[in-house]
């Protein structure tokens, strides 16, 4: 994906709200809680939590879509969006 149009996706999608934002896969994951935007780790652009260091890196170039969907990680549905890899993974 285009790295202007992705990250100004993200940077939309931040304005929505407060996030569980996860990453990870197999067996280990990190969940990150809180308000979000796109910020900078030195030159490189990333998702950042507001108001701290806490922060998300993405390769723009190995995401291929976004999925829109509920999911229910045990709370019942809640809105979710998904990064969708080049394997037609949720990275």
């Amino acid at each position: 994906m285009n790295a202007e149009l992705f990250w100004q996706l993200i940077a939309d999608i931040c304005k929505l709200g407060e996030f569980i934002a996860t990453t990870g896969t197999g067996e280990v994951s990190a969940n990150i809680v809180g308000n979000f935007q796109v910020g900078y780790d030195g030159p490189e652009t990333v998702i950042q939590r507001t108001g701290c260091d806490d922060h998300i890196h993405c390769r723009p170039g190995q995401i291929t879509a976004f999925r829109f969907r509920y999911c229910d990680i045990g709370y019942g549905a809640e809105p979710c969006v998904e990064l969708i890899n080049r394997d037609s993974q949720v990275c």
